[in-house]
């Protein structure tokens, strides 16, 4: 009587029948996918445990962050007073690497990616300048092209009426930034030149000098060798073909190498025994040793900038490997 009581009443009210069988399967359905997800988590979990180890960085962020290739005294100072044995001591710690890095330079390398430091200064002979009032520019003739990424001799150039006055029949030595304007001719602008040596003996950079001559000799300009803005045009090639150097004891062990990011191509890692004697070796990117021609056991002389010494360099010779 009960039973049959139930079918009928069940019978009686299908939508709410309906509806409660939907909220049943719904909640073991939730149930379901809750358990699954934990067993999931679980086994991932134990599987990083098994097979995976935790890493960390720690780097400096300076006003310049995220630039490493300007000279910062307060990293320094931050350097100094960073104690690390906490962390390289703590029972946790499977392995503390601390590596060191500067910039270096190549001789015979070249960068051409839009990362380099100071891509558009340029330290150029201009003459032969008419000006525009229209619009006003200078229009002049680059007589030849001591540094720059995009300007070439023989070649026009207009220069922005604010960056001074040029006389039609002088030449000038100028440095300044290079830019593309609203035409298709390079344009000159003022830029201003710093870094540390200039900011410790407040040495600043003239964007013009006069170095017309009386033409006796055949010559309209001689080039003032000692010149501020020659020895720019001599420290531009370097800054702006700089490399990042990490010095390790532990290749394996750098960021981009333990996320695969970097990756032996050819070669091989460094060996125990040239970690532990401090060898003279290096792993070089595949772009760096196509443009200097060079491949496994060759030696590239490598000038490395010391940190507490800016603009001082120290040369020794490198090789073995690359990525």
């Amino acid at each position: 009587m009960i039973f049959r009581n139930s079918i009928q009443s069940v019978i009686r009210s299908k939508g709410k029948s309906s509806l409660f069988l939907l909220l049943i399967f719904a909640l073991t359905l939730v149930l379901a996918l809750g358990i699954s997800v934990w067993a999931s988590v679980a086994q991932f979990l134990e599987d990083c445990d098994e097979y995976y180890t935790t890493i960390g960085l720690v780097e400096y962020m300076g006003t310049g962050y995220p630039n490493d290739t300007a000279f910062d005294d307060a990293m320094l100072k931050a350097l100094a007073s960073f104690d690390d044995s906490t962390i390289a001591n703590d029972d946790s710690t499977l392995s503390w690497e601390t590596p060191s890095r500067a910039l270096g330079y190549v001789e015979g390398f070249w960068r051409t990616d839009t990362l380099m430091p100071n891509r558009m200064f340029s330290v150029l002979v201009v003459g032969n300048a008419s000006y525009d009032s229209r619009n006003n520019v200078y229009s002049a003739v680059v007589m030849k092209s001591l540094y720059s990424v995009k300007s070439k001799d023989d070649t026009i150039i207009l220069i922005d009426g604010n960056f001074g006055e040029f006389e039609p029949d002088h030449y000038y030595l100028v440095f300044g930034d290079v830019y593309y304007g609203r035409s298709p001719l390079l344009h000159l602008r003022v830029a201003e030149y710093a870094n540390a040596i200039t900011a410790a003996n407040g040495i600043e950079v003239p964007r013009m000098i006069d170095i017309t001559s009386d033409g006796m000799s055949g010559q309209y300009f001689k080039i003032p060798e000692d010149s501020i803005i020659m020895q720019v045009a001599q420290t531009l090639p370097v800054t702006n073909n700089s490399v990042l150097v990490s010095g390790t004891d532990n290749l394996m062990a750098l960021l981009p190498f333990h996320q695969q990011e970097l990756y032996i191509v050819d070669g091989r890692p460094f060996t125990e025994e040239e970690y532990a004697q401090g060898s003279q070796v290096a792993v070089i990117s595949d772009l760096m040793a196509a443009r200097l021609g060079v491949g496994i056991g060759d030696t590239i002389d490598l000038s490395v900038a010391i940190s507490d010494q800016p603009g001082v360099y120290n040369s020794y010779w490198v090789a073995d490997g690359f990525s």
